[in-house]
């Protein structure tokens, strides 16, 4: 089989599965919100030679990671 095959595939599970834990993501950044304490933070990171920054969001249960272009994007 071709590699296009092969790249086509990858490319439809990794669209279902994004959708798929874009639930998840949601209802951690739910539950996040309504905690009493929650700690967030962002770091520059290199990702192919581009600064990216990664913000987290968490508390004593829950944890989301996020990756943006740009600084200060982030939104719960």
């Amino acid at each position: 089989m071709s590699s296009f095959f092969y790249k086509t595939i990858i490319s439809i599970y990794l669209k279902a599965t994004h959708t798929k834990l874009e639930k998840v993501e949601n209802f951690f950044k739910e539950q996040l919100e309504k905690s009493e304490i929650a700690h967030a933070d962002e770091t520059e990171t290199k990702i192919n030679d581009f600064n990216h920054w990664i913000h987290s969001f968490s508390n004593d249960k829950l944890a989301v990671l996020t990756s943006n272009k740009n600084r200060g994007k982030y939104r719960t």
